[in-house]
């Protein structure tokens, strides 16, 4: 995974890499979210949130190409805690 995209779903409670190594993301959607990421163009803005993240992150920044899914993992996979 880009490692921004990994970064931001880690603070979410999302390991995107074993999501897909179990299968549970497929490969093709893995793809995609990485092919959006790499081509945002608020990398920058992006960087500056993770740097100053606090522990955990309860959603993705809205500017996120990847924001409605990373929330829809994270609600279906992540449960009450």
């Amino acid at each position: 995974m880009a490692s921004q995209l990994s970064q931001l779903a880690r603070l979410m409670g999302l390991d995107l890499d074993q999501l897909a190594k179990r299968e549970i993301l497929p490969k093709e959607i893995a793809l995609k979210m990485q092919e959006k990421c790499g081509g945002c163009t608020k990398r920058g803005a992006c960087q500056n949130m993770l740097d100053a993240a606090p522990e955990n992150l309860e959603s993705p920044p809205k500017f996120c190409p990847n924001n409605r899914f990373l929330r829809f993992l994270q609600t279906t996979l992540i449960k009450d805690e």
